[in-house]
């Protein structure tokens, strides 16, 4: 895992070496001015992301349907994925580190230097971009914390009193929105773009499980930290970043009066 990362790194500098050159405004417009209609649809389209509300209802099934110790449980006693309890920390802690560096190099892949600009311009546009990225990932890691003391539910391993929600999942799920933002941000093929989305949401399940089959957290727990993560990195990302990509990406959830219908959205 290790070896993969640091190529995953190199990989990301090399390739940022040559696009220097590629057109764009990633970072430009960051900060400020700092709009309430932004904010207001930075809250209502990661809502309505599958990243935040799919975990949710996924924790309230398995709370609610008592179903957190039996899962618990058996992730432990079967031992599926991981060869030992030692090993699923372990592998925790390693995708979890493959997903933040990513987060943190995709950045430089985006297109920040605008038509007759310099290269100041291209490293003034991406400090402020990572100011904002800096942000988006703090606020999740500081609600955790607030709320892991204020509820105060014990691990399934009896360890402490800071089960909910869960610190690894919150990373993941900061890490994995905000990966799946820059992707939209950088000129790629678009089944690429899809695939190392799809790798990085099985990278931060990774993270979830090896959470639940190591009796650090209850199902429920690691549900909620991913959609809080996800939730709050995104909402201060969209208000701030004031960068809208050319190829958005959305799911939502229309209501009407006889039905529900889902409309999922990908620009070409």
């Amino acid at each position: 895992m290790n070896k993969i990362i640091i190529w995953l790194f190199a990989l990301t500098l090399l390739t940022s070496c040559s696009l220097f050159t590629r057109k764009g405004s990633w970072g430009k417009n960051a900060l400020w001015p700092i709009k309430g209609s932004r904010v207001t649809d930075a809250i209502k389209k990661n809502a309505a992301s599958a990243h935040v509300w799919v975990p949710l209802i996924g924790a309230g099934i398995t709370y609610w349907g008592d179903y957190d110790k039996k899962i618990s449980d058996w992730a432990y006693n079967e031992n599926i994925f991981f060869d030992s309890h030692d090993d699923s920390d372990a592998w925790s802690d390693n995708l979890n580190s493959y997903l933040i560096i990513e987060m943190f190099t995709l950045p430089l892949l985006t297109p920040s230097l605008e038509e007759g600009g310099k290269f100041k311009d291209w490293a003034w546009n991406k400090t402020k971009g990572y100011v904002v990225l800096g942000i988006a990932t703090r606020v999740p890691d500081y609600a955790h914390d607030q709320l892991a003391v204020s509820f105060k539910r014990q691990r399934p391993n009896k360890e402490d009193y800071r089960s909910f929600p869960s610190g690894h999942a919150t990373k993941a799920g900061t890490s994995s929105m905000m990966t799946s933002k820059h992707l939209d941000a950088i000129p790629m093929d678009n089944n690429l773009r899809f695939g190392l989305k799809t790798v990085n949401t099985m990278a931060a399940a990774g993270v979830m499980y090896a959470r639940v089959e190591n009796k650090a957290h209850y199902p429920s727990d690691v549900l909620v930290g991913y959609s809080l993560g996800a939730f709050l990195s995104g909402v201060f990302y969209d208000s701030l970043i004031n960068y809208d990509p050319e190829h958005p990406e959305t799911f939502a959830i229309i209501p009407t009066k006889n039905q529900t219908s889902f409309q999922y959205t990908y620009g070409f």
